[in-house]
């Protein structure tokens, strides 16, 4: 089986070598960049399958270099999970994921839980569904027979919804008698 690939973006080297020992390397192939510049360069070279990438980063922002990355994904979309200490709130979360495309967003330190968590989320192989069985074959009800329509009430007498219909496909208006012009009495 082919490992999957992680490119690391971090700019702090006691973080980065964290981040990256914490990945396993039996089934990830790791890369690294420590700016934005690079990181894009890395981006095109390497390949990878999910890249982790900080927001704050020198060179070029992480915000920035995130949506570069999604949009040099094409049709084949890298997820891109972003980090940082800084930047908490919703409403990051909310603005790197919808504006910047960014697949997740996570708060430093990252946690190894929260990492194997969201490497599994993003590339662990996905079983393929089995269709599902047909139902078993059952004898199927008989639908049940319309009943004949009764006659309609309105007020005095009834009212024969199937003869006011054949009569009105024959042409007499409803309400008439059959060879007569005049409404009923």
């Amino acid at each position: 089986m082919t490992k999957k690939r992680v490119l690391v973006v971090e700019y702090e080297p006691k973080s980065l070598e964290r981040i990256v020992n914490l990945i396993p390397k039996d089934l990830y192939e790791v890369d690294t960049a420590k700016d934005g510049a690079a990181a894009l360069e890395v981006f095109d070279q390497f390949h990878p399958d999910l890249v982790l990438l900080r927001t704050m980063l020198p060179k070029k922002h992480g915000f920035q270099v995130c949506q570069e990355m999604v949009e040099r994904s094409g049709s084949k979309p890298v997820p891109v999970v972003m980090h940082c200490s800084i930047y908490k709130s919703r409403k990051y979360k909310s603005d790197a994921m919808k504006i910047y495309g960014a697949a997740d967003y996570l708060e430093d330190p990252v946690e190894e839980d929260v990492l194997r968590e969201t490497l599994d989320r993003y590339l662990a192989p996905r079983p393929v569904a089995a269709p599902p069985p047909p139902p078993p074959a059952a004898a199927k009800p008989e639908p049940p027979k319309p009943a004949a329509p009764a006659p309609v009430s309105m007020g005095q007498g009834s009212f024969d919804i199937d003869k006011a219909l054949e009569d009105t496909l024959s042409g007499l208006r409803v309400g008439m008698k059959r060879g007569a012009g005049k409404p009923a009495a």
